[in-house]
């Protein structure tokens, strides 16, 4: 199985993985009139952000999107007429540019599939926990879990601004000791 590309998020100077966000995402793109669609086996969801936490609240800052446009079939160039369309009555394009967000219209840097947001500072309204790690430790296994990562923190937001961060570094040393062990 491969693994997923992670969201980044930005605490300080310092990058984080975003590894766990509970009961959903800071941001999803289908609230913003965006289509996102599998890039790669890499990114099942088809997006890919990154965060800032700053002062207290939580940002996204940049944007990478692997947005689809239907367009009804007669809406369509000729050369994408033919054969049967996916849906009755439309066709899929993928170089129609999607909606500007928080006043940012996306570019499409040459040779990606993906359409790209940079500069967003959209501050978001998130209610819920995220948990961020940094220092992945290579070697323990084909996933990215909280245990694998030597600084790792949970970070619980209420609308929009943080209300409580947690340090679990210790507690996932622990872990990990235990699971290597076990391994042995």
């Amino acid at each position: 199985m491969t693994m997923q590309v992670k969201d980044s998020v930005w605490l300080g100077k310092e990058q984080f993985s975003l590894l766990t966000s509970r009961p959903a995402s800071p941001f999803s793109p289908r609230d913003h009139g965006l289509r996102p669609r599998a890039a790669s086996t890499m990114n099942w969801s088809g997006y890919h952000c990154s965060y800032r936490i700053s002062d207290q609240k939580i940002y996204l800052d940049a944007l990478s999107v692997n947005h689809t446009t239907f367009l009804p079939f007669t809406e369509c160039p000729s050369e994408l007429r033919s054969g049967h369309p996916r849906w009755p009555g439309e066709r899929e394009v993928n170089d129609v540019p999607p909606p500007p967000l928080n006043g940012v219209s996306a570019a499409k840097p040459s040779g990606l599939g993906e359409w790209q947001y940079d500069g967003l500072a959209m501050e978001l309204p998130y209610t819920g926990r995220i948990t961020i790690g940094k220092g992945y430790i290579q070697g323990l296994a084909r996933s990215a879990d909280e245990w694998q990562f030597s600084v790792v923190l949970r970070l619980t937001y209420e609308a929009g601004a943080l209300a409580n961060m947690q340090d679990l570094s210790g507690a996932f040393a622990q872990e990990r000791a235990s699971i290597l062990a076990a391994q042995k």
